[in-house]
């Protein structure tokens, strides 16, 4: 049985569960949001893909434990037929296997009991990144830049794991360093960040990286090979101290969350590459920008119509990225308010960093979050990672 609540101009959302008694209560949720909502239900796999089929969705909110037709089946469905839905799975479980599965599919995994105002504000958040990331300008330098293909399996299965519930690196690692690409590649790209001595076994020196380090380094090795993008060794240097501030910001949140901020700090200025990578004219201009410029984003938006973070976003989502790692990317010089997460830890990390051109942190949207007291704490922990830095590299300041 399918039901609705229909009435136009309103977002639709589909919320998919086996269980009648669940869908009653998520519908009785929703119906204080009527005005903002037009909100259908579907029993099972089977009658959520007959109505994807019938009408367009906005959202679409699946349950991953169901007989027949999965969750994950059904956000595959989602994704073939309406591409621009948010896909959201949401589940009690993180097998490893489910994760692999719903990498590309799902643009979140959301743990029940999830409440509905944790759930607007992520689905309000996912399709603002959506409508960002697909604006013309982004698609005309991806376009341009970065080809349309998919990420190598080793790859795919090591980017996954960084939403399972005990992130765990060393199944997925097994495959990637008996490649004989990727390991010695993504060795390479450690030990040119000092993270591991130039010459080091990959199994052994990845493994001892944290888990979002690692898969960081796995798509950064991709992102090079793909695009053949300049190697720039002072933006990865920079997103190992955002990385390692990031990691630090989320200790004590769930795991999921720790290493989405560490893959995402070390992931934020990807966009950077592709855009010194486009030909000497567009370089040109953008450095004559530069100089008569508040910033580089407003600099890039001059000449792009969009800025480093977008385009880096838009190329980790093409690859099925988490929207938790994609939005930490798109939005890292203007986070979206709400709570200490990858994104927010991301954006403090790369503005207490000492880039010169981050954003200054807005202690109006810190104490709004309650995190305004954290502040001299996180000063004294960016300080701290930027001497680790320097001294492994024999720089200074």
């Amino acid at each position: 049985m399918i039901t609705h609540t229909s009435t136009p101009s309103r977002l639709r959302i589909l919320l998919v569960d086996d269980e009648p008694l669940v869908l009653d209560g998520l519908r009785r949720q929703f119906r204080q949001l009527r005005d903002r909502w037009e909100v259908s239900t579907a029993i099972g796999g089977e009658l959520a893909i007959a109505e994807l089929r019938r009408g367009a969705f906005d959202v679409v909110v699946s349950d991953m434990r169901m007989p027949g037709i999965d969750g994950i089946a059904v956000l595959a469905a989602a994704a073939e037929a309406q591409p621009g839905a948010v896909r959201f799975i949401l589940s009690g479980y993180s097998e490893r296997e489910d994760l692999l599965r719903s990498l590309g599919p799902a643009h979140r995994w959301l743990v029940k009991p999830c409440d509905l105002a944790s759930l607007q504000l992520l689905v309000g958040r996912s399709l603002e990144l959506r409508r960002e990331i697909s604006m013309p300008e982004v698609r005309q330098v991806m376009e341009r830049v970065v080809p349309a293909t998919s990420l190598p399996r080793a790859i795919r299965d090591l980017a996954s794991d960084l939403s399972a519930a005990q992130p765990d690196a060393g199944r997925s690692l097994a495959a990637i360093t008996q490649d004989p690409e990727i390991g010695p590649g993504m060795a390479d790209l450690a030990g040119s960040l000092g993270l591991m001595p130039v010459g080091t076994d990959p199994a052994g020196g990845l493994l001892a990286l944290p888990p979002g380090t690692v898969r960081a380094i796995a798509l950064a090795w991709h992102l090079h090979r793909t695009c053949n993008l300049r190697n720039d060794t002072a933006i990865w240097r920079h997103g190992l101290l955002v990385s390692r501030l990031a990691r630090r910001i989320t200790a004590g949140l769930p795991g999921p969350e720790v290493e989405m901020a560490t893959a995402a700090g070390l992931l934020h200025d990807c966009g950077r590459l592709v855009l010194t990578s486009l030909d000497d004219t567009n370089r040109i201009a953008l450095a004559l920008e530069r100089r008569c410029s508040p910033n580089l984003e407003h600099a890039e938006r001059s000449i792009f119509g969009c800025d480093h973070g977008l385009v880096g976003a838009a190329m980790l989502a093409s690859w099925g990225l988490p929207d938790s790692v994609v939005e930490a990317v798109a939005w890292h010089h203007r986070p979206a308010p709400g709570r200490l997460d990858a994104a927010m830890a991301v954006h403090l990390a790369d503005a207490l960093s000492g880039a010169g051109e981050a954003a200054c942190i807005d202690l109006g949207l810190l104490s709004v979050v309650g995190l305004h007291h954290r502040l001299q704490e996180w000063e004294a922990m960016a300080q701290q990672e930027r001497q680790a830095i320097e001294q492994r590299h024999g720089t200074s300041s």
